[in-house]
């Protein structure tokens, strides 16, 4: 009687155990592409706002936020509790000249590369389908202008922990600039994130009617 050997005994197993986990891998990637397809690249409701008409309502300092079409913007779109308009949020910068740019945080969603950086008002625009404009109250905008400079350069916070600013999202740079301009200041929590719907307080923003 011939026996097979111990090589022998062990190939069949070794097989089995390759094509599962093959199998896993497979269905892990049909499972995140079925993701994606769910929260991202909607078809726009309408073209982006013109940049020349966002210009007209916005003054230095104000919030301004967008109805992004990246990957994780429907995601995060729908997270809002009440209000679910927008995905994004930055700070309006007015230069001496006049020229208008947006102070954000934002990571590349393929990439997994961001920081807190500035942008034109064109480019901020262009990746919406809708902008809002959100004005502080009682808070004076060129201290908030300026205390929100200094996290130029962190990089994007993807765990969104609110525990430690070395890497910061969005609507965390919000939340820093504010306290760090009036003690005791900040945006609502909700389940541990700062939802964009939080940057339309209105104990501490007036939302500005963008007319048409």
């Amino acid at each position: 009687m011939i026996f097979p050997s111990d090589n022998a005994k062990l190939k069949k197993p070794w097989k089995r155990g390759f094509f599962s986990a093959l199998l896993l891998l497979l269905l892990i990637v049909i499972a995140g592409v079925a993701f994606f397809a769910s929260y991202s690249f909607r078809q726009n409701d309408q073209p982006p706002p013109e940049p020349s008409f966002v210009r007209k309502y916005v003054r230095n300092g104000d919030v301004i936020l967008r109805s992004g079409v990246g990957l994780w913007s429907e995601y995060f779109r729908k997270r809002n509790t009440v209000d679910q308009r927008f995905s994004h949020v930055g700070i309006v910068l007015i230069g001496p000249d006049g020229a208008c740019n947006v102070l954000h945080s934002e990571g590349d969603d393929l990439t997994g590369n961001g920081q807190v950086g500035i942008c034109s008002l064109e480019t901020f625009v262009k990746e919406s389908d809708l902008i809002g404009i959100s004005r502080l109250k009682y808070i004076d905008p060129e201290q908030f202008v300026l205390n929100a400079k200094t996290f130029i350069g962190r990089p994007f916070d993807w765990k969104f922990n609110l525990a430690e600013d070395e890497k910061i999202y969005c609507t965390e740079l919000i939340n820093l600039a504010l306290k760090k301009t009036v003690s005791g200041s900040g945006l609502k929590v909700t389940d541990g994130l700062i939802l964009p719907e939080a940057c339309l307080d209105d104990t501490l923003f007036e939302e500005v009617r963008l007319e048409k």
